[in-house]
């Protein structure tokens, strides 16, 4: 379903109505059959992130919402960690184009999502607080340039024939089962025709366990490891996603609720991080007296946000909640 309405749009002044907006698109959950084989599942995921890319193509481009680069992006890291639960099973000469491409699609969506992120999330909170601050009007001025630069990246990867022929080939692949073409896949790896149930409990155990043994030190952590985790826990959300279909929604409600909770706590951490990316980046092109108020304001905006990303420490709370919960993946029932 489309994650944002489109409003009627207005009338010109012949009374002729203006051409509405493209909207964005959020993809809808994976529905598998409980019958579904682990090949099954890996079709459908191919097919729903075609389908999400192609719902906010036209948002990206119109650049009508922030949102739209946000799904594509969504839609393209889910694909590649989806396809990274297949690794052992399919030709590495098939995989490692997809995902080298995926790669190459996610960094050219990459620069107009954070500065999005860093414009509407962290600039414009202080900013607000600041009207008057003129250092800081400056910084959103630079960052608003680059955000400009970011969303014609994004477009032209779009419009691109290198996107248009990753996007035939995975449609090509997922229908055609076309990993079977490049080796004796079948009878090489024969997990693939095992039930998709069976399959994802393995590949959800394995991540479970990496992001619990990981999260051990979460208290001595510092910010590359903190952010290792992030990554882990959201690989962890993709693969339950994925399957959620195949098991009891009761069961499985409570896992998601909690790894959401433990993204957003690390995902506020990790939001500051990248700013300080950014506004060090905006510093660094910059000379003489701008790249003094540019710093300024970037101290200001850390300031600022230090007390939100301390009240948002995954020690507050939620690490402990997500380990306290039982394996779902463990139950014999039906769906």
């Amino acid at each position: 379903m489309a994650g944002e309405g489109t409003a009627d749009a207005p009338a010109d002044m012949e009374g002729r109505k203006a051409t509405p907006a493209p909207t964005w698109y959020k993809a809808p959950a994976l529905k598998l059959r409980p019958e579904a084989t682990a090949e099954d599942a890996l079709a459908a995921a191919i097919g729903n992130a075609l389908a999400h890319w192609s719902g906010n193509e036209a948002c990206v481009i119109a650049r009508a919402h922030p949102e739209g680069v946000h799904q594509m992006r969504v839609a393209t890291r889910r694909l590649r960690s989806r396809l990274a639960l297949y690794k052992p099973l399919l030709p590495e000469a098939d995989v490692k184009p997809v995902q080298k491409e995926l790669k190459w699609l996610i960094s050219q969506l990459g620069p107009a999502r954070d500065w999005d992120v860093f414009l509407q999330e962290t600039w414009q909170p202080v900013a607000d607080v600041l009207p008057e601050e003129a250092d800081l009007a400056l910084l959103g001025e630079k960052a608003e340039r680059r955000r400009n630069k970011g969303y014609g990246k994004a477009a032209a990867a779009l419009a691109s024939r290198r996107y248009r022929e990753l996007g035939a080939h995975l449609s090509g692949w997922a229908t055609e089962r076309s990993w079977r073409q490049a080796a004796d896949v079948d009878e090489a790896h024969p997990a693939l025709r095992e039930p998709a149930r069976a399959f994802a409990s393995r590949v959800i155990e394995d991540r479970h366990d990496t992001v619990v043994t990981l999260g051990r030190s979460l208290a001595d952590m510092d910010a590359e490891t903190r952010h290792k985790l992030r990554i882990q826990i959201k690989k962890l959300r993709y693969a339950v996603e994925f399957f959620r279909s195949l098991y009891s929604e009761d069961a499985v409600k409570p896992f998601v609720r909690a790894l959401s909770s433990l993204q957003d706590s690390l995902g506020t951490m990790n939001d500051l991080a990248v700013a300080r990316d950014l506004m060090d980046d905006l510093c660094a092109r910059s000379a003489g007296r701008t790249r003094a108020r540019l710093a300024f304001a970037s101290g200001v905006i850390v300031g600022w946000h230090l007390p939100r990303m301390a009240a948002a420490s995954p020690l507050n709370g939620s690490w402990a909640a997500f380990e306290q919960l039982p394996p779902f993946w463990d139950d014999k029932g039906t769906v």
